[in-house]
């Protein structure tokens, strides 16, 4: 499924004080018939890449602007649940992205220090909340996500590739 960008929504929705939903009139519904329709987006590799990371002991935790019980049905759907420790919602602070309060939440559930965390984003929002939180960043080029830009990623990965993955994990590991 290909989204349109809505970055430029988004800016103007934060500008206003509103959310992107009630900006565009959207409702979850839209979302919630995608889903029906076509089933919740995989990306190829990823599931195996989630494993992996939680095989070789890395803590993992979701840190999503979307609500709290959409991430809980991915993670379900998906079968991934259980190599996570936790989920962070936009829901639960105050600023979202590109604020870095949902990744400082994250942070502050697993009691870990910012310069000791690597955030995978796909989005430039969320490349610059992870700037502001003190993480390293990796950016995955979602052919999903639109145009996007983190120039500041310390890698930049296209796919969910093992060479990619032992890039991660080095990187995880330094």
């Amino acid at each position: 499924v290909n989204y349109p960008d809505i970055s430029l929504f988004d800016e103007i929705a934060k500008t206003l004080d509103l959310s992107l939903v009630e900006l565009l009139g959207i409702e979850d519904r839209s979302k919630e018939e995608i889903v029906q329709k076509d089933g919740f987006p995989q990306i190829p590799g990823v599931k195996e890449a989630i494993k992996r990371f939680h095989d070789e002991g890395f803590r993992l935790e979701v840190a999503s602007s979307s609500a709290g019980y959409y991430i809980g049905r991915v993670l379900d759907a998906l079968e991934i649940r259980q190599y996570f420790e936790c989920y962070t919602s936009g829901e639960e602070v105050d600023h979202p992205k590109p604020a870095p309060d949902t990744f400082v939440r994250a942070i502050e559930k697993l009691k870990l220090k910012p310069e000791d965390c690597l955030i995978v984003e796909d989005s430039t929002n969320g490349g610059k909340a992870a700037a502001a939180a003190g993480t390293k960043c990796v950016w995955f080029h979602n052919p999903d996500s639109g145009n996007q830009q983190i120039p500041h990623a310390v890698l930049e990965i296209a796919s969910w590739s093992q060479e990619n993955v032992e890039k991660i994990i080095e990187l995880m590991k330094q």
